[in-house]
């Protein structure tokens, strides 16, 4: 069984990792953010290269919807002393390569007894009009409130690591 340690559980550690899947290579880059407080967190940005295009390396934004203008190019975690509030995990999905972000959501504190795990799931598209590639929004999925973030991610399957290079 996988132990996994609280509030130290972020799916991708420092440095790069490429994932190669049916329409590429992708390429998250994970950094740790030390705020001179008691926040700090990791932030993730994905490049993407397309199997189909040769030498353009793209830069993937997080898209909720269809405005295009509010394009989120970096991913954070979140973490309380005890528990993990956020994190992200990309897999591949038959010919799709999808970005799952799980969140605790709560109304007052993140011990809330009704507190839960949110799952937004997010498609690697190229879009039409602009032939830019984005994570889109697909679906939003209740995990409950058993369930923690890291129990979440763990469903989903991970895919194997085209390569993982981490500052020395």
């Amino acid at each position: 069984m996988l132990a996994l340690t609280p509030a130290q559980a972020q799916q991708y550690p420092g440095g790069s990792h490429a994932i190669a899947g049916p329409q590429g290579t992708l390429v998250i880059n994970s950094g740790f953010v030390n705020n001179l407080n008691v926040h700090t967190f990791q932030v993730y940005s994905f490049l993407f290269k397309p199997k189909s295009k040769t030498g353009s390396w793209h830069q993937i934004p997080v898209l909720e919807g269809d405005d295009t203008n509010n394009l989120k190019f970096v991913i954070t975690t979140a973490n309380t002393a005890d528990f993990l509030l956020r994190d992200a995990k990309v897999s591949v999905s038959g010919q799709k390569m999808l970005l799952h972000v799980a969140q605790k959501k709560y109304k007052d504190t993140p011990y809330d007894d009704d507190a839960t795990v949110e799952v937004r799931r997010y498609e690697l598209q190229q879009s039409p009009d602009e032939q830019r590639w984005i994570f889109r929004l697909t679906s939003v999925r209740d995990a409950g409130t058993k369930a923690t973030v890291e129990q979440a991610l763990h469903l989903i399957p991970t895919p194997p690591r085209a390569g993982t290079t981490r500052p020395k």
